[in-house]
């Protein structure tokens, strides 16, 4: 039986329908204003969960070994993956 990896892009591994490449380079997400409705699932003094049929909509930058691409999509999953990083799952709109 294998380890539990710690990559947070290996938990979903049984649901990607594409295959993952590793790459290194640099990326930076945006988003347009946006507003997003919702009902709550629950709340705390530390936060809110809410769902929504809405999806936030960003465009991802990515630069790699020189080369720039920029694609747009939906931001899908959103994970903390210790006090210093956050782990961003965009679904890139199909061209």
């Amino acid at each position: 039986m294998s380890e539990p990896s710690d990559d947070p892009a290996s938990q979903t591994a049984d649901m990607r329908k594409h295959p993952r490449i590793p790459e290194s380079g640099q990326v930076s997400m945006f988003s347009e204003e946006q507003r997003l409705s919702g009902s709550v699932s629950n709340v705390s003094d530390g936060g809110v969960m809410y769902l929504s049929g809405e999806s936030l909509r960003v465009t991802v930058e990515i630069e790699q070994e020189g080369n720039r691409s920029i694609r747009t999509g939906r931001l899908v999953r959103v994970q903390r993956v210790n006090s210093d990083e956050t782990a961003y799952a965009v679904e890139f709109d199909t061209e």
